[in-house]
């Protein structure tokens, strides 16, 4: 991975931070109101005055703030060459021969020299939305749930976080309904136990909630997609699945942050929930300390604007896919480590 300097350390940095971590070894942060540098305990890092710069050890320099306009040029007057910088920024702008554009539509550049220019491209964004694409959306999903042509946008989240941590997917695993990432990332799987809450298709009943058919200590690593919306009481369900942990485990959890609810799945058990970080972490710190937990979310604006209508992943690109927009979560993946 790519060695980074940050640029910024206020909201923006806590909003993205997950992000940055799995994308990049950042090996400190820039502040101006840093007057050499100081060591930060929240982030584990040295901050440093953007002066210190030609001293670092450094690729790029990842620009993440709301004044990212006067951050850049102030980069800029440092010799950083334009390859180096990163704008990890909710906008359409572009970095092109050391200067910020704001792209209002595929043709149409508008140079960015300071903040309230950025305002002012915005409004002639909105004002060149063509209203007839807008008139001519859907008021229904192009496809309704089970009749996606491809793999639904959410699973790829999913997936690329179990790649992620497949080497904790080993000894005893439960998997909740069926086996596909044990399956897929399981090749340290010893046995597998597939769970369901009522015991379908020859699985193992287990109800996070009642505590029903579960034991202590029996799995190595727990797999829990898409399953907590449909429990009413998380906390019940935190407790059970952490309790099934042997020390030392792994529990994996992924649940939905903006989407519509499984007409199934409501009739059948009822979808309570919807998540944000923050909530997921709360929650599995009912059962773990801070240290042992890690949460990161996944999607934007227009990866969970398709979800929505049920477009598939193969009609977006992997940027549009990649690109993470803390404010339009579409999955919010947990890691709750025992010990």
């Amino acid at each position: 991975m790519d060695k980074v300097l940050v640029f910024g350390r206020g909201q923006s940095l806590k909003n993205n931070i997950a992000y940055l971590n799995e994308n990049y070894e950042i090996v400190g942060i820039l502040d101006n109101a840093v007057a050499e540098c100081i060591e930060d305990n929240a982030y584990r890092t040295m901050v440093y005055n953007p002066k210190c710069i030609g001293t670092l050890d450094f690729d790029r320099v990842v620009i993440t703030s709301m004044y990212f306009v006067e951050m850049f040029y102030q980069i800029k007057s440092m010799g950083i060459p334009d390859e180096k910088i990163v704008l990890c920024v909710n906008d359409n702008v572009m970095i092109r021969n050391g200067k910020l554009y704001y792209a209002v539509n595929s043709k149409e550049l508008i140079l960015i020299e300071n903040k309230e220019q950025i305002s002012s491209a915005r409004m002639k964004m909105a004002e060149q939305i063509d209203k007839g694409i807008i008139g001519h959306f859907p008021m229904n999903p192009i496809l309704e749930e089970g009749e996606e042509a491809g793999k639904p946008i959410d699973r790829y989240y999913i997936e690329k976080f179990m790649q992620q941590n497949e080497e904790n997917i080993l000894g005893t695993t439960i998997e909740v309904q069926d086996d596909r990432y044990i399956s897929k990332y399981g090749t340290k799987c010893k046995k597998k136990i597939i769970s369901h809450v009522m015991g379908w298709n020859n699985t193992v009943k287990m109800n996070f909630e009642t505590g029903e058919g579960i034991e202590d200590e029996i799995a190595d690593c727990i797999i829990c997609t898409q399953t907590l919306q449909y429990i009413y009481d998380l906390k019940a369900a935190i407790r059970n699945l952490y309790r099934m942990l042997k020390q030392g485990g792994t529990l994996l959890v992924s649940v939905p942050g903006i989407k519509p609810l499984s007409e199934f799945h409501d009739e059948k058990w009822g979808e309570y929930w919807s998540f944000t970080t923050k909530s997921m972490k709360k929650l599995c710190m009912e059962v773990a300390s801070e240290q042992d937990i890690y949460v990161a979310g996944y999607g934007n604006a227009k990866a969970t604007a398709s979800f929505l209508y049920g477009i598939n992943q193969e009609h977006l690109t992997v940027d549009e896919l990649e690109y993470y927009d803390y404010r339009y979560p579409l999955v919010i993946c947990a890691r709750v480590k025992k010990f």
